[in-house]
């Protein structure tokens, strides 16, 4: 793995940084009266030469382009004084006046180019163009140049590990993993503690559950390169506490880029053989339902049907018009329960290879002497089918003995507790970017769209038969069948522009004071607009019971079929603007003045409908086999409608009683002051602060529209022997919602402080401390409950949460013995005030389990990360091209539990603090590159490991416990070769997962002892690929 640093963004995200060719002049006898110019650019905070800078001579019109040493040289220049204006992409522009060209040599001058910087949200980063060769070892020079701690990951690097998507990249990353497949963690801290950004703008998220960004949406194909900033600053947003995730876009180009690539992926656990899905299921090749899943109408616009009376009565007391109500009732009813798909059970069907392809596109011109327009789009799509189908997901309590803590089933043998799982997913995603920018040496400007589409099918199927005798047929089985299909789409359109005041003299010294020069000062802002959405249509759930030879529904009140409708938008506006005053101070070390404005303004929409089916009089239930699927022949609808004596009412459409649509609003307004003042040559000191207000609130109200008698929201309640449990919460009116409504306005006074130390060469030492702030997101603050299956808990909103304090301390040394290479160490320390954790807890329904997130006192976590990368031929000539790269972190964490908790599970050994859940206590990488120039080969070997981390906390109901629930360890070892076949194309060959090991979690007790909770295997994954590029 390759965690590579970086730097602070320029507004057209790649900046391109070099080493250019210098040239000697030749002079002849009849040339003396002529003389030579050699110019040398370099980058003012760096020190490393420039390509691609512009040098002009303004009175003879001659221009030149520096070369790979960063220079130039003007000959057969008559003798005279000169203006010279110098220009870069991202750079000041510089007009340097009365240079003096003398007859017969050659004059030297030395320009140093300082940095445009737009520094947005939380992730400030001066970009690099990778493509300009060598991605990896500038990203590393500008690692141990930063202000900051800042770790990040190069195209060439993640091309090379064959990472498909962002979130698949972020784990090359030292310190970082990725929690659920999709969300990242930095330093052990989960999602809430993290920001993502595209380009420097906060992204949206309409994900359910989290305010994180879903980073496998965005295709690899997209993406220039990834940062992660680790340390905070008043230039960043005040949530980045554990740290700030930018995925940074391709940009446009400076010649004529056209490249495509196609590929076929086999999975050795699935690819050929019967996957589980659904009869009409599945994923179109576009990952757009088109409406063939869409509700058919609103859950408050469901017809409860009239109930049925006794004939007697039909026949006695009912008038014509009071029959031809009922009949009128009963065929509504009807109609609306055949108005669904009937497609709610599993079944198998055959799993193909994966398929992927992606174009590349893009070109620049020159409209004038430095000012330049051009675009560049991307596109990529890939398929995949995935699956298993000897899963375990086991619910375990345990119980005081005699023999000690027992685990157990959670109702003994009256409940499911050891289900085998089955497994099957279809996936889409694509994405794609369009990017125009116009470059001049006084203002750049750049226009980027981009969309992205994931698109995922996952049918499940689980059976607990432990209790169930196959020979005597004696026992009872338990099965639930899910069926969930997910579209996610993201749309960000983001204007960013800079402008250089070139106006104004290259040095003004304060008050005539040289020894305190300000230079031109530098201008950016962003507008952008940021769209997400997550639509979940017609989740279904099918719950069954079998014993005695019968299927029937589960029961404590449950219905055998669910339906579920989720629709989640998230959009807003974002704006930036930031006021950069560099200067040059005594020592003639460059620091800078900056001040900025951020308003961030978010609205999400959220709509749920749930339909259950309601028992009629016949068909409730179904006589077979152990095997058979009562989804099959499920009776829905009226077979016959008519008078008591011969209708038939199957099993028919019913309103939920818990959904409820939201409107929140989430508004952040900022502004802030910080300076880098360099004291020495070898010391400077940054600092500042943020001022930032918080502004979250929401409206709520009945999905169904009307507070009937059976709509409650779920709420924390104490016994009497002083156990917490949930239970149901009856709301009858928008005053008593309004008291579970979420209202949060905060003002916070963020300050930052940091030293960086050069006592020699390529050595640094940094010290940073900082305050931050976590935000609960709109799931965790809404009282809206929703459970995966019948067999995982149910996860419901908690609108009392407040927000979290963070004080960081961050101490890192780092050292370049070579070009590419990095050693370094660093220590972190984070106390939080209120930190945001998940609790879990036993509720109203007998066995269920519930979890929802609440303000822990306090909680800390530190940690160790250590990263090395060597050129491995440095040492052992046999090894040129062999580059070896490890970093590896050791984290601790806890947070204090509430006195109620730790009163509860005292008595099962629990302790006063534990640990914060999704936090890993290590991550470790390792790779193996070797590139053979010779023969246009790239072999890339890469290790992971993600150490155990907990998932919920442990609870208390009555005489039962509930453990805490851990992941286990788990390593992962990919392959990659790339080959040359030709001038323009490449063959590639990738493994994914050649370990295949087991991904479980498990129940564990602070006392010593453990049990399995679930285990599964993802297989390997075989792709070959075929590439070119013109």
């Amino acid at each position: 793995m390759k965690p590579l640093p970086q730097r602070n963004p320029l507004l057209i995200p790649v900046v391109l940084l070099a080493a250019v060719l210098a040239v000697r002049q030749g002079a002849s006898a009849q040339e003396q009266t002529a003389g030579a110019l050699r110019v040398q650019v370099i980058d003012k905070d760096w020190q490393v030469p420039l390509t691609e800078a512009s040098v002009l001579l303004v009175e003879l019109e001659k221009r030149a382009t520096t070369g790979e040493d960063g220079g130039v040289l003007f000959e057969q220049i008559p003798f005279g004084t000169y203006s010279v204006l110098i220009s870069r992409s991202g750079f000041e522009r510089k007009l340097i006046r009365n240079v003096a060209v003398p007859p017969g040599s050659v004059q030297r001058l030395d320009v140093p180019l300082a940095a445009v910087y737009t520094e947005m949200d939380e992730f400030v980063v001066k970009d690099i163009d990778l493509a300009a060769g060598g991605g990896d070892v500038m990203l590393i020079d500008l690692k141990m140049n930063s202000a900051a701690a800042i770790d990040a990951v190069s195209a060439d690097t993640i091309k090379r590990a064959g990472a498909s998507d962002a979130a698949a990249a972020l784990k090359l990353v030292s310190g970082t993993t990725i929690q659920d497949g999709k969300y990242a963690v930095v330093r052990g801290l989960p999602d809430r503690y993290v920001s993502s950004q595209l380009n420097g703008i906060r992204l949206p998220s309409a994900d359910a559950d989290k305010r994180a960004v879903q980073l496998d949406q965005f295709p690899a194909s997209m993406i220039e390169s990834l940062h992660v900033h680790k340390t905070f600053m008043p230039d960043q947003q005040g949530d980045a506490s554990g740290g700030a995730v930018d995925i940074r876009l391709k940009r446009i180009p400076e010649k004529t880029v056209l490249a495509a690539s196609a590929g076929v992926a086999y999975n050795d656990q699935i690819t050929g053989r019967d996957m589980l899905s659904s009869r009409d299921g599945g994923v179109s090749y576009w990952g757009r339902a088109g409406g063939s899943l869409d509700r058919p109408f609103r859950v408050g616009e469901t017809h409860q049907a009239l109930s049925i009376p006794s004939v007697s009565a039909w026949n006695r007391r009912y008038s014509d018009e009071q029959k031809e109500e009922r009949l009128a009732s009963w065929a509504l009813s009807d109609a609306q329960t055949r108005s669904f798909s009937s497609d709610y059970g599993s079944r198998y069907k055959e799993a193909r290879p994966g398929t992927r392809w992606s174009v590349t596109a893009g070109d620049s011109m020159k409209l004038a002497e430095d000012v330049r327009i051009g675009a560049l789009g991307t596109f990529s799509y890939k398929n995949d089918m995935t699956g298993y189908d000897s899963g375990k997901l086991h619910n375990r309590v345990v119980r005081q003995t005699p023999e000690g803590l027992t685990f157990g089933r959670p109702n003994f043998d009256s409940s499911a507790a050891e289900y085998t799982v089955e497994r099957g997913r279809e996936s889409v995603l694509w994405g794609g970017t369009a990017a125009l920018g116009f470059e001049s040496p006084w203002t750049d400007l750049g226009l980027t769209y981009t969309r992205s589409q994931a698109t995922d099918y996952t049918v499940t199927r689980t059976v607990d038969d432990s209790l169930y005798d196959r020979d005597t047929g004696a026992g009872t089985l338990w099965r639930s069948q899910s069926l969930h299909y997910s579209e996610r789409s993201t749309e960000t359109l983001m204007l960013q522009a800079e402008h250089p005041w070139f106006f104004l003299p290259d040095e003004m010294p304060v008050f005539g004071w040289e020894r305190l020069t300000f230079l031109p000062p530098v201008t950016d802002w962003s507008v952008s607009r940021n769209t997400a959405r997550q639509y979940e249509p017609d989740r279904r759930l099918f719950n069954d019971v079998y014993n005695n030879g019968y299927w029937r529904g589960p029961s404590g009140g449950l219905y055998p079929l669910e339906r579920r409708w989720r629709d989640i938008e998230e959009s807003g506006w974002q704006y930036a603007l930031n006021q950069k005053i560099p200067f040059r101070q005594w020592t003639g070390d460059e620091g800078y003045i900056k001040a900025g404005l951020f308003r961030d303004a978010v609205t999400r929409t959220y709509e749920q409908d749930t339909f259950n089916y309601e028992q009629g009089n016949v068909g409730s239930s179904f006589q077979g086999g152990p095997d058979d699927l009562w989804s099959d022949t499920f009776l829905t609808g009226y077979p016959v409608i008519d008078g008591p004596a011969g209708l038939q009412r199957g099993w028919h459409v019913a309103p939920g009683d818990t959904d409820i649509d939201y409107r929140g609003q989430q508004e952040i307004r900022a502004w802030y002051v910080m300076g880098d003042l360099p004291l020495t040559s070898f010391l400077s000191v940054m600092g500042g602060a943020r001022v930032e207000t918080t502004d979250i609130s929401a409206r709520m109200r009945p999905s169904k529209g009307v507070y009937d008698s059976n709509f409650s929201v779920l709420s924390i309640q104490t016994d009497q022997n002083g156990s917490e449990y949930v239970n149901k919460l009856r709301i009858g009116s928008d005053d008593e919602l309004a008291e579970h409504t979420p209202d949060l306005d905060q003002r916070d006074v963020l300050p930052a402080l940091g030293i960086k130390l050069s006592p020699a060469d390529n050595l640094n030492l940094r010290l940073n401390w900082s305050k931050t702030i976590a935000r609960p997101t709109f799931k965790e603050l809404m009282p809206v409950e929703f459970k995966e299956s019948a067999a995982s808990a149910t996860y419901f909103g908690n609108p009392r949460l407040k927000m979290s304090d963070v004080e960081n301390y961050d101490v890192r040394i780092e050292f370049m013995p070579a070009q590419g290479q990095i050693w370094s160490a660093s220590y972190f320390y984070k106390k939080l005030t209120d930190p945001i954790d998940m609790r879990a807890y036993n509720g109203y329904i007998e066995g269920e389990m519930f979890i929802t997130p609440v303000n822990y006192p306090e909680g800390r976590i530190d940690g160790v990360e250590l990263e090395v990368r060597q050129h491995l031929g440095d040492w052992v000539g046999w090894a040129k091209g062999l580059t070896a790269g490890a970093n590896a972190a050791f984290m601790e964490s806890e947070v204090t539990r509430p006195k109620a908790e730790y009163d509860s599970v005292k008595p099962f050994g629990g302790r006063r603090t534990r640990r914060m859940a999704g936090q890993p206590d290590h991550l470790l990488g390792l790779n193996l590159m070797y590139d053979i120039d010779a023969w246009g080969t790239s072999l890339g070997l890469f290790f992971t490991r993600r150490g155990d981390a907990l998932v919920t906390g442990d609870s208390v109901n009555g005489d039962r416990y509930i453990p805490m629930i851990f992941e286990n360890t788990v390593d992962t070892l990919d392959f990659n070769l790339s080959q040359k076949i030709y001038e323009r194309w490449s063959l590639g060959f990738r493994v994914k997962n050649i370990l295949d090991p087991d991904i479980e979690q498990e129940y564990r007790l602070e006392k010593g002892g453990e049990a399995l909770r679930s285990s599964y295997k993802l297989g390997r994954e075989y792709s070959l690929s075929l590439s070119c590029e013109w």
